[in-house]
């Protein structure tokens, strides 16, 4: 008998189109394989480049910020008048760097943010009693006891001779609040006189985090407490930090027995002739020599 067309295919035309399908199947799930991996190769992309410029954005700000002084009260102006506020290592409670260091991939800044808790001490601050006692002045926050100064916040506390310290709040009473200073255990050793200037302040120390047993490589963070280092980009594979400074040595401004500053083009001013308040020779700091060329004392 013979088969009609109608009635179906033969055994061999259904293998014939299986293997047809079969073919173009697996050419179509050839060009999307690839495909899928590039897609999720973008989205990994995309995700590294928010996170950059998260961390760029970070870093800017608070690189623009870098120096910001008081504007209330006394010792106004930018605290490059009185201490550098750049430092090309790392500065604060954890891990601090040996004196003599300069490294290119860290760095730390400081700077006076917005704030009204600006004014000065009326007891000494010494290593041995870290006590903060303020003066109620006119440009403290109303109604708020120590000038708004609270537990938990970073204050720097600085004179005019370039001394300068950053210190957390541990305790606040009504008339006093008890400090923890922003470095390993036994290195406060200044003491600051009544009229020193103390005011909030923000500490940023960025660095580069290599650990190649755990293939670990990120830019850090550190607040300059005793709070754990916090991570800010992960796979960051170099850091390196660009420093450039001021050509010309500082210059007098006004004499030193002018009651307010700036007194010098940058750093802090002198001490008068024949006062010696540091280990330098008398009327001189870190950065002014009486008698040196284009630097003199009036």
């Amino acid at each position: 008998m013979r088969l009609r067309r109608d009635e179906g295919f033969s055994l061999v035309e259904a293998v014939i189109a299986a293997g047809l399908m079969t073919v173009v199947t697996a050419s179509v799930f050839g060009l999307v394989h690839p495909t899928r991996d590039s897609f999720a190769a973008e989205l990994e992309v995309g995700d590294l480049q928010q996170r950059l410029r998260v961390g760029t954005d970070t870093l800017s700000k608070d690189l623009l910020m870098a120096g910001a002084g008081a504007y209330l009260g006394s010792h106004t102006g930018s605290l490059a008048y009185f201490f550098a506020s750049v430092l090309p290592f790392r500065q604060g409670a954890n891990n601090n760097d040996p004196a003599g260091t300069f490294a290119t991939d860290r760095i730390t800044l400081r700077y006076v943010p917005s704030t009204a808790s600006q004014t000065t001490i009326v007891a000494d601050v010494t290593p041995g009693l870290l006590t903060l006692e303020v003066a109620a002045e006119s440009q403290c926050p109303p109604n708020a006891s120590l000038c708004g100064f609270a537990r938990g916040m970073s204050v720097l506390v600085f004179d005019d001779t370039g001394s300068h310290d950053l210190f957390t709040i541990t305790s606040v009473t009504s008339n006093s609040a008890q400090l923890a200073i922003s470095k390993p255990a036994g290195l406060a050793t200044t003491t600051y006189t009544v009229g020193s200037k103390v005011v909030e302040a923000v500490s940023h120390t960025y660095f580069l985090k290599t650990d190649d047993v755990t293939q670990t490589y990120q830019l850090m963070h550190d607040d300059g407490t005793i709070n754990a280092d916090v991570p800010v980009i992960d796979h960051v594979v170099g850091l390196r930090f660009d420093y450039y400074g001021e050509p010309n040595p500082p210059t007098m401004l006004k004499p030193v027995s002018e009651p307010a500053g700036p007194w010098t083009t940058y750093g802090p001013k002198p001490p008068p002739p024949g006062v010696k308040p540091t280990a330098y020779p008398a009327g001189e700091n870190c950065t002014v020599m009486p008698g040196a060329t284009s630097i003199g004392l009036s």
